[in-house]
């Protein structure tokens, strides 16, 4: 499958650790196990891989799925960094130079941490240390410097599963609310970290996180120090793939479709997502459907409001703020600024249903059987 007996061994190691006796781990733990292997994805991410090698539907993974998926992975780094290489290579000699090779890789290594783990934006490379006395480099140098470099920071991984790249951002984030020095911080400040970090967290999580906080603090006196902090950022992190999961269930439900239609519309998504941030905002849906229907004006306000309910809001009580706000601005709907402008994929497809269900524009035409209404 393309992987050294090492990387099958390691990967055989993650899965036993978070299936037991199991033979398949669900979507929840399949995270856990990527990350535990270094590697960070989203959840939207993670389900589109999942989907491509659950070929039995079953909605877990098995083993050999996740040595499959391990694999995509690395398919996804030899792309990307073949793309970043050739955008430097202008002149399309094979060779870049050790200032051209640098740059190509933090092209790739902004792409990776954008679909990779939040937690590394904003983080600096160390690369560079790759290319000490190297004056030039063609494209399988490039290439294999890259992949061992992914590979080295991939498993150095320390006991609370983060990767000593995340644990120093980390400490940068734990530095700069240890206003005092003292080498921990008060849970006030540990809970405007987390907001800061973790912005959305719905009713269920919280006595989850409250309970993992008293877990970590039992034997701290009311405050953290850096080994508390990253093991509940770590906990965090896995409690936040619950929130994500739970909240995609509940729009798939409320939504109809069936997974076949669910898989079509996440590649949808997934294929308009032009920063790859997981969200698109309004003008980002409206290029997508202007690529499937005609948008004249009316069918542009439509869609507008059919953008804000699917964001959970009045569309009538925006438009009176609107008007309230300011008489000067443009009534046409390109120019809006939509207040949280972006959906994330369980809104997406909350908007594709209320537009499959009007027939917006005519689509059923156009989308063939996505946009066949499942609910009868």
């Amino acid at each position: 499958e393309g992987l050294t007996k090492s990387e099958v061994s390691q990967i055989s190691e993650a899965f036993t650790r978070y299936a037991g006796n199991e033979m398949e781990i669900d979507i929840l733990d399949l995270g856990k196990a990527l990350r535990w292997l270094g590697i960070n994805m989203p959840f939207e991410m993670q389900s589109v891989l999942a989907s491509k090698v659950d070929l039995d539907g079953s909605g877990k993974i098995s083993e050999r799925e996740l040595r499959k998926m391990v694999r995509m992975t690395r398919e996804e780094d030899y792309r990307c960094m073949l793309k970043a290489f050739q955008q430097q290579d202008a002149g399309h000699s094979g060779v870049v130079t050790a200032e051209q090779a640098l740059a190509a890789w933090q092209a790739v290594e902004h792409e990776r941490c954008v679909q990779g783990s939040k937690l590394l934006k904003g983080t600096t490379t160390t690369f560079e240390d790759e290319l000490q006395g190297t004056d030039g480099l063609d494209l399988d140098a490039f290439l294999a410097t890259g992949l061992e470099y992914l590979k080295k920071t991939r498993h150095q991984s320390t006991e609370s599963g983060v990767s000593e790249k995340e644990q120093a951002h980390l400490r940068a984030m734990f530095e700069r609310f240890d206003e005092d020095d003292s080498g921990s911080i008060s849970f006030t400040e540990l809970a405007n970290l987390i907001r800061e970090m973790f912005p959305v967290l719905d009713e269920e999580s919280r006595p989850k996180l409250h309970a993992m906080m008293r877990e970590v603090d039992r034997n701290s006196h009311g405050s953290l120090d850096f080994q508390d902090f990253t093991l509940i950022i770590r906990q965090f992190l896995d409690l936040q793939g619950e929130v994500e999961q739970r909240r995609e269930a509940k729009a798939i439900a409320a939504s109809g479709f069936a997974a076949s239609e669910v898989q079509d519309f996440r590649e949808l998504f997934h294929a308009n997502d032009e920063d790859q941030d997981e969200e698109l905002t309004w003008n980002e849906i409206r290029r997508l459907m202007s690529s499937v229907v005609r948008l004249g004006s009316s069918e542009v306000t439509a869609l507008h409001r059919a953008f804000q309910v699917a964001k959970g809001i009045n569309p009538d009580v925006a438009e009176a703020q609107r008007r309230k706000t300011t008489m000067s601005m443009s009534s046409n709907p390109e120019s809006w600024n939509t207040p949280g402008g972006s959906l994330n994929f369980p809104e997406f497809l909350l908007l594709m249903r209320n537009l499959v269900d009007s027939n917006f524009g005519n689509m059923s035409s156009h989308l063939g059987s996505k946009a066949r209404t499942s609910n009868g």
